[in-house]
């Protein structure tokens, strides 16, 4: 008696999952590879389980075993359960805070939905083979005389065990390229990837490991609009900044420049500052009025 076959909706299911997992897996991994504690945790943590989804599923779908199927169904029932409740936690807190619904949060709701659903009918399509290569194994046991049933023979699948590595190590190469650092010096505004006023020239930024550090030349009527619009849709109980009586030490992007001579930071006579604590890091906006100067800084407490 001639073994199951998968489905061509669990081939493209299983496909995408593990695609999807190989991805994730090599997204974990560079994270591990680059120097920031949080991001080697993070990674080491999630790490385990989408790859160890991403084997559980070839080996159900591509090798016939129906234990494997089964695990996978409970996989995907429990990734769909977690995305169905943080959808509604998502549209939960907006209608709390009472505000319309941004791009990125609809992007996240859209996505979280899609999850949801992906989880589901995965889900199904892996209990269905399972309890096909069950009954397969049950017939096949009876015909023998209650011997040992064989394992369903496993479809040719060269091409996916090259595929798959190959897309591992491209994308952990693009992942580690793309989490580096990003910094330049003396761009003009459209040439950095930060969101600057209109009147913004002469800029030097870095970003890396949670880190955003930049600052521009700039009038101070154009800094305090634009400084102003910027933290007050980050804090409600923002006034007004404050201006500086004495000096005030304000850290440049030099300060994580690799190799960059001092000074690494700014020392400031007169101007504006407001600064806050922000989920665990320090935010500061700064302007030097005598040098027309605009600095940014959103750095954690670890770092």
């Amino acid at each position: 008696m001639l073994p199951p076959r998968p489905s061509l909706p669990l081939i493209v299911c299983s496909v995408a999952a593990i695609v999807f997992c190989t991805l994730l897996t090599a997204f974990c991994f560079a994270s591990v590879l680059h120097p920031w504690g949080i991001r080697q945790l993070g990674g080491l943590l999630l790490m385990p389980g989408f790859l160890g989804l991403g084997l559980t599923q070839y080996a159900a779908t591509f090798q016939s075993k129906a234990n494997r199927a089964e695990t996978a169904a409970r996989l995907y029932s429990l990734g769909s359960g977690f995305a169905f409740i943080a959808l509604v936690c998502v549209l939960l807190d907006l209608y709390r805070m009472g505000e319309p619904m941004s791009w990125p949060v609809a992007g996240l709701a859209g996505l979280l939905l899609l999850f949801a659903t992906w989880g589901r009918w995965g889900g199904r399509l892996n209990r269905q083979w399972a309890a096909e290569l069950r009954a397969w194994q049950e017939e096949t046991a009876s015909d023998q005389d209650g011997s040992e049933a064989p394992v369903a023979g496993p479809a040719d699948r060269r091409l996916l065990r090259f595929l798959f590595p190959a897309i591992f190590v491209a994308a952990t190469w693009v992942f580690y390229l793309w989490m580096g650092p990003r910094f330049g010096e003396h761009l003009s505004a459209d040439q950095t990837p930060l969101a600057l006023p209109q009147g913004a020239s002469d800029v030097c930024y870095w970003i890396y490991a949670g880190t955003t550090a930049f600052e521009f030349s700039i009038s101070e009527d154009e800094f305090l609009r634009w400084s102003e619009q910027q933290i007050a849709r980050r804090r409600n109980d923002f006034k007004g900044l404050e201006p500086i009586g004495a000096r005030f030490a304000m850290p440049r992007y030099r300060q994580w420049l690799p190799n960059a001579p001092p000074p690494h930071d700014v020392v400031i006579g007169g101007g504006y500052h407001y600064g806050w604590r922000q989920r665990g890091r320090n935010v500061d906006y700064a302007y030097d009025a005598a040098a027309g100067r605009a600095y940014y800084c959103s750095v954690a407490d670890s770092l």
